[in-house]
Order: structure tokens, then sequence, then C-alpha cells
């Protein structure tokens, strides 16, 4: 049971919402049903060890590591580095790699959109807390 579970969330036919309710969504073709690679844990990893910030906003909290071409109709490019980028589970993730519309929804260009926008936000968010930190300790 455990696995035909596990099939059916692979699929997308059953599956959590954004708020947790309960989606139903198209059925899955072979493709989306593909199983995991025993790799994948390892290489998110390693991803997160070099994108250690929401590529989006900056953000270095609820980390996900989302695949641009998604795993559901990609399954080739699962462990492609460069298939893969940072986002926050907050709200980047949901409105910036899946456009606001769809968990099936992909942004082709979201590497190109945001180039160097979370490292420069974070930058600029370290140095403001580094002046505030010189503010109270003169």
């Amino acid at each position: 049971m455990k696995n035909l579970a596990r099939i059916l969330v692979l699929c997308g036919v059953i599956g959590l919402g954004v708020f947790g309710s309960l989606a139903l969504f198209a059925s899955c073709s072979s493709a989306e049903a593909a199983e995991r690679s025993s790799r994948w844990a390892a290489v998110r990893r390693a991803h997160l060890e070099i994108e250690p910030y929401c590529a989006v906003c900056g953000s270095e909290e609820d980390l996900e590591v989302h695949h641009i071409k998604p795993f559901h109709s990609n399954p080739d490019l699962e462990l492609a580095p460069s298939n893969l980028i940072t986002l926050c589970g907050g709200n980047c993730h949901w409105a910036v790699g899946h456009l606001g519309a769809s968990w099936r929804a992909e942004n082709p260009e979201i590497r190109e959109m945001y180039q160097n926008a979370g490292a420069r936000i974070r930058a600029m968010r370290m140095a403001w807390r580094a002046a505030q930190t010189n503010e109270a300790h003169p």
C-alpha cells in the first residue's frame, strides 16, 4: 500500500496542494512514475552546498532544490546540475518555479530571469545586518 501511495503521488494522481489539502491531478504517464535515483539525496545536498540560498529572494531558510525541467516529465535530468536551482519553500518555489499556476507548470527561463538576484539580495542583507551591529556597538 505504501508503494501504491508513493506511485500515486509521483504520478500526480494524488498529492498535497499548496495548503496541504488533497488535490486531484491528471493521470500519469510512464515517465511520471519514474523512481527517484538513489543518488538524489547526495546530489541535493551537494547542490545546497554550492547554492545555499534562494536564487530569487536570497532566503537561507526552508530551501528546496527545484528541477527547472520537472522530474515527472524529464526523469533523465533528475541529477543534472544545470537543471537544478535553489528556491525557498515560502513563496518562490510556487510563485516563480511553478508560475503560481500549477505544480505541473514550469518556468524554463527562471535562471535567466533571476541571474545572481538571490546572491545580490543576500549580500545586501548581510551588509545591512553588519551595519546595524556596528551602530548598536560603536
